[in-house]
């Protein structure tokens, strides 16, 4: 698949991500930026990954789904007053998350399971498993002066 027609999806998301955030109470702010951020840093994951076997397909999707989980969550601690800036605070906002909530650990599992459940089945669906066809080998034929 190109990624020529990539920037239509994209645009579409991001203004669809501000747009919705808005009209459901949150303010603007750098967390907007902090969630495309790891966004982009999955698809640069992926660009990466073009044209290669399943195997590393299926290891970048896991690799993409950990850099959004360790760049939203870095950005998180970062930008947020409630968690301390200290390695034990950073410690805290990517496992065990604020009081209250579920564990920040939980989101990180579910996006690995999805990774490891539709990874394949969409690269099932693009034909990434079928063995390669064997060139078929066609008989030599004589040219019209050799027949005789």
């Amino acid at each position: 698949m190109s990624t020529r027609w990539v920037w239509l999806p994209a645009t579409a998301w991001t203004l669809s991500y501000f747009i919705t955030n808005l009209t459901q109470g949150y303010q603007w702010g750098p967390h907007f930026f902090v969630t495309i951020a790891g966004l982009a840093a999955t698809f640069w994951i992926g660009t990466l990954l073009r044209q290669r076997s399943w195997f590393l397909l299926i290891g970048g999707s896991l690799g993409a789904a950990l850099a959004f989980y360790l760049v939203t969550n870095t950005g998180t601690w970062a930008l947020s007053g409630q968690y301390a800036k200290t390695w034990a605070g950073w410690i805290q906002c990517q496992t065990t998350g604020l009081p209250g909530y579920a564990p920040a650990w939980m989101f990180l599992k579910g996006q690995l399971a999805a990774s490891v459940l539709f990874t394949p089945l969409f690269l099932l669906g693009q034909g990434h498993f079928r063995r390669p066809e064997q060139e078929i080998i066609k008989p030599a034929t004589t040219s019209r002066a050799c027949r005789g």
